[in-house]
């Protein structure tokens, strides 16, 4: 014997088995692929792009009328009645503004009139009262009327529209422009 040691049967059998277990675990590896995963990276590479907003348009003025009632003196301011479109459902605010004071129109006061063409139509009346109360006395002043509209269901606002109310004193010679 040369000085190896003999190879006996189970030896053998315990040999096989364990090239067989390898290349089974070699094949196993080579065969299957990797799952997906949510791993990151980092990517170098840069892009531009524009990107441009959501722009509100402003409300449409579709009038401004004065009401008066015959004084001694001539015609005397009784309300104004402003008209506008929107592309917004009960979006608008309407502020009335004079060099003494300003308030908001309560939403109550806004009339719906329908909607055409994408359009909603909406109309304010204010009386003198109505005005007092907002802006103090509208005889011999001028009140600037604003609306604007409020995106529904957020805080984007568009420009504004704005109508000057003019009356001289004792409510004569209104107008609105």
């Amino acid at each position: 014997m040369n000085g190896e040691l003999p190879v006996t049967g189970a030896a053998r059998r315990r040999a096989v088995l364990a090239a067989v277990a390898l290349l089974a675990a070699a094949l196993a590896l080579l065969l299957t692929r990797p799952s997906d995963s949510d791993a990151s990276f980092t990517d170098t590479e840069n892009a531009r792009t524009t990107v441009t907003a959501l722009s509100m348009p402003a409300p449409t003025v579709t009038g401004c009328t004065v009401q008066t009632t015959t004084g001694s003196k001539g015609p005397v301011f009784q309300s104004v009645t402003l008209s506008w479109t929107s592309p917004f459902s009960g979006a608008s605010t309407v502020t009335a503004a004079s060099a003494k004071k300003s308030g908001t129109v309560p939403s109550s006061s806004i009339v719906a009139d329908g909607s055409s063409g994408g359009a909603y139509a909406y109309h304010v009346t204010l009386s003198q009262t109505q005005l007092s109360s907002l802006v103090g006395n509208v005889s011999n002043s001028t009140t600037t009327l604003t609306i604007q509209d409020t995106l529904p269901g957020g805080t984007w606002t568009s420009p504004t529209s704005t109508r000057t109310l003019t009356v001289g004193a004792s409510g004569l010679n209104a107008s609105c422009s």
